[in-house]
């Protein structure tokens, strides 16, 4: 997981690069706009992943139950009343 969230950091902070070079102009100084965008950029790329893996958890989690088919137990008559 550390090395997953190392390339998001990475790829976001590149699309945050691309971000600010879209909106402020090619070459990007360093300002703090500028660095605002590539941190917000990384927030997200860690924050995207995580919640793919929440979401791929919950996928397999909900696919695992399903083809382990826990048979359902009948109620007898005394939880019934």
């Amino acid at each position: 997981m550390v090395g997953v969230s190392r390339r998001a950091l990475l790829y976001g902070g590149y699309a945050g690069v691309l971000l600010a070079g879209g909106i402020f102009g090619t070459p990007v100084q360093a300002t703090f706009a500028v660095r605002a965008l590539i941190v917000f950029g990384m927030v997200m790329g860690a924050t995207g992943v995580g919640a793919l893996f929440a979401v791929g958890g919950a996928v397999a989690g909900a696919a695992v139950g399903i083809l382990a088919g826990t048979p359902a137990k009948k109620a007898d008559a005394a939880t019934r009343a």
